[in-house]
């Protein structure tokens, strides 16, 4: 569907709420220094790049296109966070992680591109400490 969005009809971010979303997205996850966050479908990375500049935490970003990771590992480098920030191909439906890695999980716009949203709400949860938070955009929910 994202493939279609960018190709056809000139969508190349799906951002409801643009960056006021993710500000009170973040302010709600009350994100700290020493915390491990997981940017589900992050894309070119601009969010997670953004939230290890603004915290200092680690960050994994996961999306599902090759291109997107490599533009995010780019952008990365670019803005000279990636000892904080690492970038990889994955599924959000099968997260290739360990239970209770992550502090935070979060996600934006993205449930709507998957037809079984309750796998990525299951991996997110599955993923996320026992006593970490899990953030998703609320239009995205709608």
């Amino acid at each position: 569907m994202f493939d279609f969005m960018s190709k056809y009809v000139g969508l190349n971010v799906l951002h409801p709420g643009g960056l006021k979303a993710t500000a009170d997205l973040l302010d709600e996850l009350q994100i700290r220094n020493n915390y491990n966050v997981l940017d589900i479908a992050c894309g070119k990375g601009v969010n997670s790049i953004m939230i290890a500049k603004k915290y200092g935490c680690r960050v994994t970003g996961i999306d599902i296109l090759d291109d997107s990771i490599k533009k995010a590992k780019r952008l990365a480098k670019e803005n000279k966070v990636e000892h904080l920030v690492t970038f990889q191909t994955a599924d959000a439906q099968k997260l290739p992680f360990e239970d209770h890695t992550f502090d935070i999980t979060l996600a934006q716009a993205m449930l709507i591109l998957v037809d079984r949203k309750e796998d990525v709400l299951r991996e997110a949860k599955r993923v996320t400490k026992q006593k970490g938070k899990s953030g998703w955009h609320k239009q995205a929910l709608t």
